[in-house]
């Protein structure tokens, strides 16, 4: 098991944010996801700086997609003819990214459109209109 060191978690950490899968990321640094997530659990500060990164990850790489796939529409106009497959392709991944992002960070990133109110004893709230 590698020896946990600031250097090596902000060398994992300055990696994840350019948007490279842990899997890619723990390997070049001779790390087991097993050890891995066994630091994170111990140490909550760990966890947290994970969890944002990875979302801050993610975002680039839809904020990337989203500009590919406005080049991709831009050059179809340009030349009156479209890569539909590509651009479907890029489409697939921008809603996968979405859901994942969703997953971490549902304030933000959710479809969901219902909103649940609770009164102070946490059950639902009620309204009556008298007659």
């Amino acid at each position: 098991m590698a020896k946990k060191t600031k250097k090596i978690i902000n060398s994992v950490l300055s990696e994840l944010m350019k948007a490279k899968t842990i899997k890619e990321v723990l390997k070049d640094h001779d790390l087991t996801f097993k050890t891995w997530s066994n630091w994170c659990i111990a140490d909550a500060e760990l966890m947290n700086q994970y969890h944002q990164v990875k979302l801050s990850a993610l975002d680039l790489e839809l904020a990337e997609l989203e500009e590919e796939l406005s080049q991709a529409i831009a050059k179809s106009r340009i030349k009156g003819e479209s890569d539909m497959p590509f651009i479907n392709s890029v489409k697939l991944k921008m809603t996968h990214l979405h859901w994942k992002l969703s997953r971490l960070n549902p304030k933000t990133y959710s479809n969901q459109s219902s909103l649940a109110l609770k009164n102070a004893d946490n059950e639902p709230l009620t309204i009556k209109w008298q007659s």
